[in-house]
């Protein structure tokens, strides 16, 4: 089967510090070619009086042209006396979080291990990628996610997973290079296999949210915490901030300058997505063996403390079945989701990707974006915080 190869589509006039999820140990600058579809007719732009005309077919084409590869700098897995070639073949990779713009150069988060321990840190890089200095900043039990991190001036506030046999906790740290971390706050998860965490600030406020699971309902739901920025010891008492009686999981949090956009994945109760046969129609002897939920995503707007400014709002069908999505925050304060619609686990190509603009003033308006060549992965954006002049600065992976 052919593989699908990454469609970047242009969306005009959004404004925000680049955000990547990067799957190597070795960082590299530079991108191999792309296909690039701008679709004005299908997603037209999102108007703002502060930014330039969208861009001509010609701009869009230079900036998809294949370039050589730029300078790099490798996160080793635990170890020492390890070969290159040996740290290729080994078992226990490196696993990257997020990319952030810090100062004059950049900062990834990422777990690695060696088989025996694990531990979550930071890398600090130079603009170039060439240059960077590997920090541990905690050693984690179990196989954690790596951590989520948010700019605060020339330092970082980081959330550390961790978890053992007994339960899990997220602890917040205020990290900045060429300094010991500060830790702060450490929250009981208790026993939950998710690794679905986010963080973000707004000001000096933050919060952080997650998924967990009750058992005496047969549900997940989301938990929120917020802390200031300049007393992360003190996160206020964890809450529950999705509604009662809604199966939710798969939190995603994007700052504004309100507070916050908060969204998650929602599911019909056990047993409701399943159809009843009609008389006389033959039942499928597979059918029980595997019940794929409809699923919907559910958007709430949030003030600095994070508390509900309003109800929660469902921003996709209630019969459709979301694999994966991803949210950000218009320049005009309006929140924006793209997802994946498929009926099937995540690791399966296919489907349909749409976007969503949900308005402060609770209207929105969804959006087709393609149905060919999916790949298996979740639609996600990325921006460039400094477009040159006449370029979009921000896109759709597709």
């Amino acid at each position: 089967m052919k593989k699908p190869r990454p469609t970047f589509r242009m969306l005009d006039r959004l404004t925000r510090l680049p955000r990547y999820s990067l799957g190597w140990a070795a960082l590299v600058v530079g991108s191999p070619g792309c296909r690039c579809e701008p679709s004005p007719a299908v997603n037209p732009p999102i108007a703002s009086p502060t930014q330039a005309s969208p861009a001509s077919p010609d701009t869009l084409s230079s900036r998809c042209r294949p370039v050589s590869q730029g300078r790099s700098f490798t996160i080793p897995a635990l170890g020492k006396g390890v070969s290159e070639e040996e740290e290729r073949l080994r078992p226990f990779a490196v696993e990257l979080g997020a990319a952030l713009r810090v100062g004059p150069g950049f900062a990834v988060t990422f777990t690695r291990g060696d088989g025996r321990q694990s531990q979550a840190g930071v890398a600090w890089l130079d603009a170039s990628a060439g240059q960077g200095e590997v920090v541990d900043l905690t050693a984690i039990r179990g196989d954690g996610a790596p951590p989520r991190a948010a700019v605060s001036g020339d330092a970082l506030v980081v959330a550390v997973m961790d978890n053992d046999a007994i339960g899990g906790a997220l602890r917040l740290a205020k990290v900045s290079r060429g300094q010991p971390a500060t830790w702060g706050a450490e929250l009981d998860l208790g026993v939950d296999d998710s690794l679905a965490f986010e963080l973000a600030l707004s000001g000096q406020r933050g919060l952080l949210v997650w998924d967990e699971w009750d058992k005496s309902k047969n549900e997940s739901y989301i938990s929120l915490s917020g802390f200031d920025v300049g007393r992360i010891a003190d996160a206020a008492a964890p809450v529950r901030v999705s509604p009662a009686k809604v199966d939710a999981e798969s939190p995603r949090l994007s700052a504004a300058k309100h507070g916050f956009w908060l969204a998650w994945i929602s599911f019909t109760p056990v047993g409701e997505s399943r159809k009843t046969p009609k008389a006389g129609q033959q039942v499928d002897e597979f059918q029980d063996l595997v019940e794929i939920r409809a699923s919907a995503i559910q958007i709430m707007r949030l003030d600095p403390e994070g508390r509900p400014i309003g109800e929660a709002l469902r921003v996709t069908p209630v019969d459709g079945y979301v694999s994966g999505f991803d949210l950000t925050t218009g320049p005009d304060e309006s929140a924006l989701v793209v997802w994946r619609a498929a009926q099937s686990s995540p690791g399966i190509q296919g489907g349909v990707v749409s976007t969503t603009r949900l308005a402060l003033d609770g209207s929105f308006e969804a959006k087709f974006i393609e149905d060919q060549d999916i790949g298996s992965g979740v639609p996600s954006f990325l921006f460039d915080s400094e477009p040159k002049v006449g370029a979009p600065n921000g896109w759709l992976v597709v």
